[in-house]
């Protein structure tokens, strides 16, 4: 997993990567020990888990929230810098974050003053004044500053800010509490079976690709709703929908 995570960090910087359509890959479990790292490790530590019957904590969903304002903040620094030409001054994040947060405020009660400070800080402590001016340098157009900008800001970073967020500003969460607050995840009643939920999470995907869901998925792949999970559907879940690192 974490070979082609890197594969695709690497081409997606001479290329485009396009989601293809048809019938979701679905990534099956296997307990490893060969290295202290990576997805082997992790399904063992998660089935150690629900032998347990303790909770499998994930990403918070505001950390998402958080990384979109943080992107389209980028955006609207390259954007500003690369107009102003020659003479363009140090870019006024605050002001831009502002703006940002009447959008987003909503998604995030009471957090504002806090997560804008932070943002600020993380802005500065890494350098992006910095590469965002480079970018605008470097480029003959606008379009192509972006992209330079986001080939800086790129997988890796971004995973990097994902770690940021939860270690500083969110925290972790329980996996089925944040599918249930999740605003980009299907409305789920919080008494829904694990197999209810993934079959949710497989229709949207199909839904998002223009695909008809009763036609993509067959009847014999639909387990029951009220069969009580197993270990390998559960590990299905968090390999079909879980996020990166």
């Amino acid at each position: 997993m974490r070979s082609a995570i890197h594969r695709l960090n690497k081409l997606a910087k001479h290329g485009h990567v396009k989601e293809l359509k048809g019938q979701a890959v679905v990534l099956y479990d296997r307990v490893s020990s060969r290295v202290p790292f990576g997805t082997g490790v992790g399904t063992g530590k998660i089935l150690a888990l629900l032998k347990s019957k303790q909770d499998f904590f994930c990403y918070h969903p505001h950390v998402f929230t958080i990384l979109a304002i943080f992107i389209r903040l980028i955006n609207l620094s390259v954007t500003s810098l690369y107009q102003q030409g020659e003479d363009h001054q140090e870019i006024d994040v605050a002001s831009y974050l502002d703006r940002l947060f009447t959008h987003f405020e909503a998604a995030l009660p009471g957090r504002r003053n806090q997560i804008e400070a932070a943002l600020i800080e993380y802005w500065h402590t890494q350098g992006f004044n910095r590469q965002c001016k480079l970018a605008c340098q470097r480029a003959k157009s606008l379009s192509a500053a972006c992209v330079q900008i986001h080939h800086w800001f790129d997988g890796f970073r971004t995973l990097k800010f994902i770690h940021w967020c939860r270690d500083q500003l969110v925290g972790e969460i329980d996996l089925r509490h944040a599918i249930m607050i999740a605003e980009f995840l299907p409305r789920l009643g919080s008494d829904d079976s694990w197999e209810r939920i993934l079959q949710s999470m497989r229709e949207q995907d199909l839904a998002a690709n223009g695909q008809k869901t009763d036609e993509d998925v067959s009847a014999k792949d639909q387990p029951d709703s009220d069969e009580p999970i197993s270990d390998d559907s559960f590990l299905k879940l968090k390999m079909t929908h879980h996020s990166i690192g």
